[in-house]
């Protein structure tokens, strides 16, 4: 198999695992009214394997293609869906609570990314890494445009009011992480796997520690109690997941249903809010809210299941796929 698409392959995956993690969490928010799994044992991992990924995507093109290509797909791959979806479920979510719809709030939100951060971040960032790449060819003046931000806000604590500018502070950093990683893959790929064993009783040592003393590591409005450990804690998380789906055999069932919905992840991103909460409000008026963790499980099935063929139905629809998503296939 060509080494290129293998690679393709293992980073669908991986974004699987992320989406997988990110539609837990917010299935869980709805079915309970509250997180009862802590969001610093997984959510900010999941937040940052996405982001790293995209560095370890995007950055080397900024180096190999015009700016007018690339900014020309930001727009099209990523704000025209980011308009269309935010605008669409902005009014779904509202007239499916009940509520009378406020367009002008709805258009703010959309404007300053309260609609969906994670995706205005990651525009954010792109267009920011674009911008560095044309004011200078220098790849340390690229290292420091990704550090400053967040050296900033870890010593000054001098959060904004906007999560937009929060997360893209943060996010550029592990954006810049998934470069170096792709610049040192060999090298990393390398190392003999009982390094990687240690590395993973750190992490999980780690995860002790943030459990035990409740440390807050909310990504976007940042709310980071100790930002040495969550450094060390998301980019541990990142090296090592990336070390075991490379290491897992792709032709596998189960392995192919995560590698589509790798493929698929801008939509379900997209989703992940809207379809639990559907989902999460016809059961409560069906059952009543059960506090038993396990009923999660079929709860989040039935928001898996879902999604996947929201998605598939809306991959299919020949329009939506090539205007509003620009892709081929």
């Amino acid at each position: 198999m060509n080494a290129n698409i293998e690679r393709l392959r293992w980073i669908d995956v991986c974004r699987s695992i992320f989406m997988l993690m990110i539609l837990w969490f917010h299935t869980e928010i709805y079915y309970f009214g509250d997180l009862v799994l802590p969001y610093s044992m997984y959510v900010e991992n999941a937040l940052a394997g996405f982001f790293f990924i995209s560095g370890y995507l995007f950055i080397p093109k900024i180096y190999s293609k015009s700016n007018k290509i690339i900014i020309y797909n930001i727009f099209r791959k990523l704000i025209i869906p980011y308009i269309v979806f935010s605008l669409f479920l902005g009014i779904t979510k509202v007239l499916f609570r009940g509520e009378s719809i406020d367009f002008i709030l709805i258009i703010k939100n959309i404007l300053t990314g309260n609609a969906s951060w994670f995706i205005s971040a990651l525009i954010m960032c792109q267009l920011f890494l674009v911008i560095i790449r044309y004011i200078c060819n220098n790849r340390i003046l690229l290292l420091f445009a990704c550090t400053i931000p967040f050296l900033y806000i870890s010593f000054t604590k001098n959060y904004s009011n906007y999560s937009i500018i929060d997360g893209t502070s943060i996010s550029i950093l592990f954006m810049y992480f998934g470069y170096l990683y792709k610049k040192t893959e060999k090298l990393l790929d390398s190392i003999n796997n009982i390094y990687y064993i240690f590395l993973a009783l750190i992490l999980i040592l780690l995860k002790i520690t943030v459990f035990i003393y409740n440390l807050d590591m909310t990504f976007y409005y940042i709310s980071i109690d100790n930002y040495l450990i969550f450094l060390l804690d998301t980019l541990l998380w990142c090296i090592i997941i990336v070390k075991i789906v490379k290491q897992i055999h792709i032709e596998n069932i189960y392995i192919s249903y995560m590698e589509w919905i790798g493929k698929h992840t801008l939509v379900f991103y997209f989703l992940s809010g809207g379809v639990p909460l559907v989902i999460t409000t016809f059961m409560h008026k069906l059952f009543s809210i059960h506090s038993n963790y396990s009923i999660l499980l079929i709860v989040f099935l039935l928001v898996l299941i879902t999604t996947t063929i929201i998605s598939y139905l809306l991959f299919n629809i020949k329009f939506f796929r090539k205007t509003i998503l620009y892709m081929d296939s």
